[in-house]
């Protein structure tokens, strides 16, 4: 016998409040591409902010065991653009004058000073319309999830402010959501879009003080961080120089 589909699903949808922007975790800082959508990590990371600061930090810690064995199922908007943009930024250079990818001839410091002025690239992504998030268990939806998604107030970058507008509580998601469990299990009927993600979510060995950005421990791939690849239901509609067009697929408006 299979591996039981999550059937009791905290869904939250929410209206974009501001642009949404979150950098692959591989990714360095000079490389500014975004992901499309929030991924598993990044909402149960804010959905355990969002208790810490309603509610302290043992209420942090009682969600964060819980959120460790839920599926995630994230559904885009009816349709995104992301925006193509360069931009000036200060950045350290290690050598004045050195011949390196970090001591351009445009990062030269002033005298006396330890930063250059250099170009960097990045993305921000204004979505169209709602999106949602689910959180999915199997046999009973604790309580405490529910409370914590009318928390959220941001996702991924600082100042990618979201509503919450629902909380509703479902026997599956939505049929062309994005899934992720930690279980493995998957569903069996994938939708085809243009785009595959990687997805990271809490690992087996996760614990709140590795992933917490204040703590001395680290976190560690493949212990603490799982990447799933996931192939998103989006459809690649345009570009030009200075944006590309996607839009979910099914949706015709």
């Amino acid at each position: 016998m299979g591996l039981s589909a999550p059937d009791r699903w905290w869904v939250g949808r929410l209206e974009p409040a501001a642009l949404f922007s979150l950098r692959s975790s591989a990714s360095t800082s000079a490389g500014g591409k975004t992901m499309l959508v929030p991924t598993p990590y990044a909402v149960k990371c804010a959905l355990i902010d969002a208790a810490y600061r309603t509610e302290g930090e043992s209420a942090g810690r009682g969600l964060f065991a819980l959120l460790k064995e839920a599926a995630t199922a994230i559904l885009p908007p009816p349709f995104l653009a992301v925006t193509n943009t360069f931009m000036r930024a200060q950045r350290r250079v290690r050598e004045y004058g050195a011949d390196d990818d970090a001591a351009a001839d445009d990062e030269v410091p002033p005298e006396g000073g330890p930063f250059g002025s250099t170009l960097i690239y990045r993305e921000v992504c204004s979505f169209g319309g709602p999106f949602e998030i689910g959180l999915g268990f199997r046999g009973h939806a604790p309580p405490a999830v529910r409370d914590v998604l009318w928390a959220i107030n941001y996702l991924g970058r600082r100042g990618g402010f979201v509503q919450v507008t629902s909380v509703e509580h479902r026997t599956e998601p939505h049929p062309i959501s994005v899934i992720v469990d930690p279980k493995g299990w998957k569903p069996s009927v994938l939708v085809a879009g243009d785009l595959v993600a990687p997805l990271d979510d809490l690992g087996p060995g996760a614990t709140v003080d590795r992933i917490a950005p204040f703590s001395e421990e680290q976190a560690r791939w493949n212990r603490d961080r799982i990447v799933h690849f996931r192939v998103l239901p989006l459809r690649h509609e345009r570009s030009s120089h200075h944006f590309s067009l996607y839009r979910r697929v099914g949706d015709k408006t």
